[in-house]
This record gives structure tokens, sequence and C-alpha cells, in this order.
């Protein structure tokens, strides 16, 4: 999977999935929103546990090849090291995942797609019938938000299918082809319980949200 948001869908699959979005949204009062993010969280825990090890590994064989037990070298060896991985791994996310517990993430997710469910305005819908379709490049995590009017009406393992779905698509190398299908299930979804009503208005935009 690529590690850069902008990269993760090309010019031509974000189009397709915004067509998807309208054509969906033609059809019912609710208002599907995706959104592709670089990362949910800096993990700087993560990126100081892997310099910490990094730097222990590099800094006590070099130790012993000089033949000293002296403290002080073996600091003046590790420290360096220490400054410097944090550096890199700091600035270099996807080398940083690799120290970065699974349940972290999970968490981070969690987190930044409820944050972005309720910064994107998403929750402010007429009926309460948004649904955020939230994935998180960094982290290779798929997430799903609903609002209350339509967790009321459709199963929790809903989502989990939706998630699914478009976790597959994305380790056969087609994120846009997914999520384009996870949209029309959404739609389908939406249609069944809340059909367009007249004077039905597009409340949010159907751009894919690249952030």
């Amino acid at each position: 999977m690529k590690h850069s948001a902008a990269d993760f869908l090309s010019e031509d699959g974000r189009r397709r999935i915004e067509e998807r979005i309208k054509a969906a949204e033609l059809r019912t009062a609710g208002e599907i929103v995706v959104m592709v993010a670089g990362s949910s969280a800096a993990y700087p825990q993560a990126a100081l546990s892997g310099s910490l090890l990094l730097s222990l590994v590099l800094a006590v064989p070099v130790t012993a090849l000089y033949g000293t037990h002296d403290m002080w070298f073996f600091l003046g060896v590790f420290l360096p090291l220490l400054i410097l991985f944090n550096e890199i791994l700091t600035r270099v996310p996807s080398l940083c995942r690799l120290f970065a517990a699974k349940e972290a993430m999970r968490d981070a997710v969690e987190r930044a797609s409820l944050a972005a469910f309720y910064a994107r305005g998403i929750t402010r819908t007429d009926g309460h019938t948004g649904i955020l379709l939230y994935v998180s490049v960094l982290e290779h995590r798929v997430r799903v938000v609903a609002d209350k009017g339509i967790n009321r009406k459709v199963a929790p393992d809903t989502w989990d299918e939706l998630v699914g779905g478009i976790v597959g698509g994305i380790r056969t190398g087609d994120p846009a082809g997914a999520i384009a299908s996870a949209v029309d299930r959404c739609g389908g979804l939406l249609e069944q319980h809340f059909p367009i009503q007249p004077g039905d208005r597009n409340e949010l935009e159907n751009r894919v949200i690249i952030g």
C-alpha cells in the first residue's frame, strides 16, 4: 500500500468515486463522504522506541569492537545515534510504523475518524444520515462511521463487511474500485431506509477528501 494520501488514488480513481457518490445521493436523503488520510497520528512514542532499539543494536557492537568497557565511550556512540534515528523515524512515517503497536494504530484510526466525522460536519446532516468511509494509508486501516439515524436501522456487522471489501480491493491494487463499490453499497442501504424526498438538497460536497 502507498504511504502518501495524495498518491493513494489516481485522478481518474477519485473522479470515479465522486461520480458514484453523486449517483448514490440522487436516490437517497443520506450523505456519503470518502476521506483518505496519510496517517491518523504521528506516533512519537514509536519513533522513540525504535530509535532506542536501533541505537542499542549499533552502539553495543561498536563499543565491543573497540574493546572498551568505558561507559562514556558507549554514550558517545549511543546518544548521537539516538538523535539521528529519532530524526529519521520522525520524518519517515513508513519506517516509524514498523515500531508502532497495532493497538496504538487501531486506536489512532478510531479517534481520527471520529474527529473527522465531527469536523467535516457529517453529524449535522438532516435526519443524521451521514456516512464516512475513512481510509488511513499509513496504518493500512479502514473505518466506516455512520450517524445515529443510520445506526438505528443498519446492523453493525454491515460496516465490517464494507471495511473488508475495501481492504480486499486495496490489497489487490484497486482501491478506487473497492471504495466505489462501498459507496454503491452505502447508497443502497441509504435508499432502502432513507429514500430521497421532495426538496432534498446536497448537504455535503461529493469530492474525495485528501487529508
